[in-house]
């Protein structure tokens, strides 16, 4: 299986991020859209004619972005106004937060909208978050709670942006997959 230098996935995230910045102009869009591009590539890195890899990451960019942008502007249904968590209580008497919130996970359905769906779903992250490595769990803290440049952290690390893109998808799609597996999360 071959493999792309560092300065060639630099390149190929260039012509992804162009790509997708042509059809979105949301940057959590074009930038997703451009790590799933380099990502595909690394995968099928062997099955695509080197010819026609900078139109194949282009096209791939592309479609990524419309598709996630379709997705994402998308009107999500949002509940009653005026909605009040469960109560912490229940016939047998009172129970604690972390029963209160072990029993929440549990029972809500994380695509519906509720005040206490952040509290649970934030607890249900934190605990994903703990199972990725120290590595991983810096990327995305980095990246998505402080809000960091991948140039910023790349610079931090004395590696380059293009390589810190790909260990940042690589992150998340780790924690996807600890939270796809989770069974408190349906």
């Amino acid at each position: 299986m071959g493999e792309l230098s560092d300065e060639e996935l630099v390149y190929f995230r260039k012509i992804a991020l162009k790509a997708a910045k042509t059809i979105s102009s949301d940057d959590q869009v074009f930038e997703g859209a451009a790590n799933h591009a380099v990502m595909e590539l690394i995968e099928g890195l062997d099955d695509i004619d080197p010819d026609k890899r900078d139109g194949w990451v282009w096209k791939v960019a592309a479609n990524d972005a419309r598709r996630i942008g379709k997705k994402l502007h998308r009107d999500v249904p949002f509940g009653r106004q005026g909605t009040f968590p469960p109560p912490r209580q229940d016939a047998d008497g009172d129970f604690g937060p972390d029963q209160h919130y072990a029993r929440l996970v549990q029972e809500l359905p994380l695509g519906m909208s509720s005040p206490s769906v952040q509290s649970v779903l934030q607890i249900v992250i934190e605990q994903a978050l703990d199972s990725l490595s120290p590595e991983a769990r810096f990327l995305i803290e980095a990246r998505y709670v402080a809000g960091r440049s991948t140039k910023d952290i790349a610079a931090e690390l004395g590696k380059e942006p293009g390589a810190i893109d790909v260990a940042i998808h690589r992150a998340r799609k780790a924690l996807a997959l600890l939270l796809a597996d989770d069974p408190r999360v349906s």
